[in-house]
């Protein structure tokens, strides 16, 4: 009896009146599994606190406990069966942390989880502070810039690495991360960041980053020029491959990118792009594999390629400009670049449109 219960498992039939769908794998059996367990440990409880008012008032604690198993997500209701589920789930729990608010929902974010004792498992961390007219705080406290290097200083298996913090206050955190001496070799795993403006210093701290993201428009302005300190930043980026950055587009930004980033392979260009100022020195880019454009709108082309099949025509004019281009997205059109053996343009192919990173 023992071996035939080892063997058994649920039928098929089961599983996709649970589901909806057929399972693909043994993780949906799993999942309805956990899912069943943690129901059943609340109505169970629900039930059993409800004796004393009655069945009326069982009936509804049972609903209600039914409604919060039907909500969750099936890791989310594994870690709630016990405590040994919890300890195994956690992990995965903390993989990805996005932490969004004012200063004090996010300063009580980042305390909690140093509490926990969780920054091990996490992989990727993003920080979004948001100022509103109602916030109440509108400067951070004295000891939120330490406790964010504490947060990533812990967080030595991080992969990802995001920040965007109102412009008035990032000279208190990159003052903060770059007096840590110990952060760029706890954050040596990280290779993407993603920065808000002003928020380059994120950038310095990693030094193996390959992949870059610049958060929001940065715009040129004559003070600060945001824009070029983000290229001072990733000049120092050995590694870096990627990047994707939204600003007025000028020649000597674009030659700025070459000369900060030879060994760029993912180039994505948001904002107004002239592109026929600029295309001449994105075909010096030797290792260019993907170009991503705007929409035709912002590109200040020639009226006659606004028309239908234009964006194909650009395709075409990027693709006979550089040797090294693989693939070139205008908008939600993305096209294949087939080439010969010897690496010469043939033609474009276009291909479904699909969302770009």
């Amino acid at each position: 009896m023992g071996d035939l219960m080892t063997d058994a498992k649920p039928s098929a039939t089961l599983v996709k009146a649970a589901t909806g769908h057929q399972p693909r794998s043994d993780n949906d059996v799993v999942c309805l599994i956990a899912k069943a367990v943690y129901a059943t440990s609340q109505d169970e409880s629900a039930c059993g606190e409800a004796k004393a008012s009655g069945s009326r008032a069982a009936a509804g604690a049972t609903k209600a406990a039914t409604d919060i198993h039907s909500s969750l997500s099936p890791l989310v209701a594994l870690s709630l069966v016990s405590w040994k589920c919890r300890r195994a789930a956690l992990p995965y729990l903390m993989r990805s942390i996005l932490i969004r608010g004012d200063w004090n929902e996010c300063a009580d974010a980042m305390l909690r989880l140093c509490l926990l004792k969780v920054l091990r498992h996490i992989r990727r961390f993003t920080l979004d502070v948001k100022l509103s007219s109602s916030t109440a705080q509108r400067h951070p406290s004295d000891g939120l810039p330490a406790l964010l290097s504490r947060t990533l200083r812990d967080a030595y298996h991080l992969r990802h690495l995001g920040l965007d913090l109102p412009t008035y206050y990032t000279p208190l955190f990159g003052d903060a991360l770059r007096r840590d001496t110990r952060l760029p070799e706890a954050l040596r795993r990280v290779r993407s960041v993603s920065v808000g403006p002003y928020c380059e210093f994120a950038i310095h701290i990693c030094q193996n980053v390959e992949q870059v993201q610049a958060r929001g428009r940065w715009w040129l302005d004559t003070k600060a020029n945001p824009a070029m300190r983000m290229f001072m930043a990733i000049n120092s980026c050995l590694m870096l491959n990627a990047l994707e950055m939204e600003t007025d587009w000028t020649l000597p930004l674009v030659e700025a990118v070459r000369r900060a980033i030879p060994g760029l392979r993912y180039f994505k260009l948001l904002g107004d792009v002239p592109l026929t100022v600029v295309l001449p020195t994105l075909g010096q880019y030797k290792q260019l594999e993907v170009l991503v454009l705007s929409d035709l709108s912002s590109l200040n082309m020639p009226r006659d390629t606004k028309k239908v099949g234009a964006s194909q025509k650009v395709a075409e004019l990027c693709a006979g400009r550089s040797t090294t281009l693989v693939k070139v997205h205008i908008g939600r059109d993305e096209f294949d670049i087939v080439r010969s053996r010897h690496g010469r343009y043939i033609r474009v192919v276009q291909q479904a449109s699909e969302q770009v990173w």
